[in-house]
């Protein structure tokens, strides 16, 4: 499980350029001309993949299934555990895959006035969100501007954060519960982890 443990297996991917990076966090442009099916991964970031061209299918451990086709958007908690196939449409795959860590979903929560989790945050491993005019945009620019030149990752954080309140524009509940429910499920982790490690050495 190694090699496929995102966003670290794509970097030497030669179909995905890194647009902006800056470890575990990153903003990555894939595009493939051929399927790709039956991949088995699990990220250590929280990831939104938005479909340019294509389909994207993504099934858990547990047997959810999304399908995500041209201008929609999917989001992946961190820790994640998941079987994509990349389906082609017509000549080619194209996808944008934002990678983001706990601490700017933090920062990206308490900028929306979030002070407190919801007492019933549920969510599903993973979901699929709207998108307004703005989020096809937003890659559009982003490709045209930092493709070409080299990663800037002093304006990773800015970037993925001004992507984050478009998708909240178009999802101002869901992308809260999701986010927020994500961290619920970190800290019971990391408390059951804790109890366990110290249940173990008693």
């Amino acid at each position: 499980m190694k090699n496929n443990v995102l966003p670290l297996a794509l970097y030497s991917n030669p179909g995905v350029k890194a647009i902006i990076r800056a470890e575990d966090s990153c903003i990555l442009y894939k595009r493939l001309t051929g399927d790709l099916r039956e991949q088995e991964k699990i990220s250590t970031s929280h990831c939104m993949t938005f479909v340019a061209k294509g389909t994207v299918q993504v099934k858990t451990y547990e047997g959810h299934c999304v399908t995500a086709g041209e201008n929609e958007l999917l989001f992946m908690p961190q820790d994640t555990y998941t079987i994509s196939d990349l389906i082609l449409d017509d000549d080619a795959i194209e996808v944008f895959l934002v990678f983001f860590d706990q601490e700017i979903a933090m920062d990206f929560l308490r900028a929306t006035g979030m002070k407190r989790y919801p007492t019933h945050a549920e969510s599903r491993a993973i979901c699929k969100l709207n998108t307004g005019s703005t989020v096809p945009q937003y890659f559009t620019a982003l490709k045209e501007m930092y493709l070409s030149i080299d990663s800037a990752p002093h304006l990773l954080k800015i970037k993925i954060l001004e992507f984050l309140h478009l998708v909240h524009r178009d999802n101002p509940r869901l992308i809260l519960s999701t986010l927020t429910a994500s961290d619920v499920q970190k800290r019971r982790r990391s408390i059951e982890t804790i109890m366990l490690n110290n249940y173990d050495s008693a």
